[in-house]
């Protein structure tokens, strides 16, 4: 076989090579953007509202959802890292209401560990001081 008639052989293989690679990195970022989203969908969601105050307490509820029923840790600390609360437990949905007590509570963050994340929540707790007066009227009538 000479040259040119090597080269005429190899032209439509080199193609046909050159379209598979192209269509397997199609397939490969594909699949990556695949994987991607179900990381994505697959974090756990963390909700903590505040509810209130009730007797010198702060209330705040908590909601957990993880689509997979796997282990989790949640912890509650103040502004110097004190560990509040501390729960493990292995679920895939947790509702809790939290009391706090109000006194010398800067900040708190309530954390989720897993497997493979760390979701954390942090809020600060600024006190106001409300005067209010009652007025009664002692007149007799």
């Amino acid at each position: 076989m000479n040259v040119k008639s090597k080269s005429a052989f190899l032209k439509p293989f080199i193609a046909a090579m050159v379209l598979t690679t192209g269509s397997f990195i199609n397939n490969e970022a594909s699949a990556q953007t695949v994987k991607e989203q179900a990381v994505i969908e697959a974090k756990p969601a963390l909700n903590v509202n505040f509810a209130g105050k009730e007797k010198g307490f702060l209330v705040f509820e908590v909601n957990l959802h993880q689509n997979i029923n796997r282990r989790f840790t949640f912890r509650i600390s103040d502004q110097d890292k004190n560990e509040l609360f501390n729960e493990s437990l292995v679920q895939n949905s947790y509702s809790k209401r939290i009391l706090i007590p109000a006194a010398d509570v800067e900040k708190i963050s309530f954390t989720l560990y897993t497997f493979k994340s760390e979701i954390k929540k942090t809020f600060e707790i600024n006190y106001e001081v409300n005067e209010s007066y009652v007025i009664k009227d002692m007149t007799e009538k």
